[in-house]
């Protein structure tokens, strides 16, 4: 089951206001939701600034959220289960240390952010992330702690393509991880040799 902007419309008062992105009934959104034990909520582009804190209890079964295009900057309590999160245009300027809970999550897209940093330890710690974008974002890699989490995402276990691009880069970075750690062994092995 499926909560999208067009239900979200579609449950508002009466009388829906021109642009319903800005003037969302969200109780009437959280009510629907709560209705409906629902496993992919989509809420972009509502410019929503939060999320209920007992939206876990509403959806006991979500694993898709997207939140793209609002002004949402932490997570409520007990979505731990989730699988994917689209989190992207939100101008967040860190990756919330929140996520380092959700062990479940496969995809995270925080694309076009302002992100300037993220955590030591974070990616490593999502230990089902098959594919993390970070494009569009104003992370500096000179900065030691973002070098080693460079570092994290080389070495992540499960992780297959990170999407990587700076604010002000020409082309887009799509890493195949798993090639890319495959290569680094060998040449290790070839430098062990000689």
């Amino acid at each position: 089951m499926c909560i999208d902007k067009s239900l979200a419309f579609s449950v508002m008062v009466n009388d829906p206001p021109e642009d319903y992105r800005e003037k969302v009934n969200f109780n009437k959104v959280v009510a629907a939701i709560s209705n409906h034990h629902c496993t992919m909520l989509d809420l972009s582009d509502l410019h929503v600034t939060g999320l209920p804190k007992n939206l876990a209890k509403l959806c006991p079964r979500l694993k898709v959220l997207k939140i793209a295009g609002n002004r949402i900057e932490e997570l409520p309590s007990g979505l731990e289960n989730l699988e994917e999160i689209d989190w992207s245009r939100n101008d967040l300027f860190s990756v919330p240390i929140c996520l380092k809970n959700y062990k479940k999550l496969k995809n995270l897209d925080l694309s076009k952010n302002r992100i300037e940093l993220v955590s030591e330890g974070l990616i490593s710690s999502l230990q089902g992330l098959k594919e993390l974008n970070l494009n569009d974002h104003r992370i500096y890699m000179g900065k030691e702690r973002n070098y080693r989490v460079m570092q994290e995402v080389k070495t992540h276990p499960t992780l297959k393509l990170f999407h990587f691009k700076h604010f002000n880069a020409f082309e887009p970075c799509t890493i195949d991880v798993k090639r890319a750690q495959a290569a680094l062994n060998v040449e290790r092995v070839q430098r062990l040799a000689s």
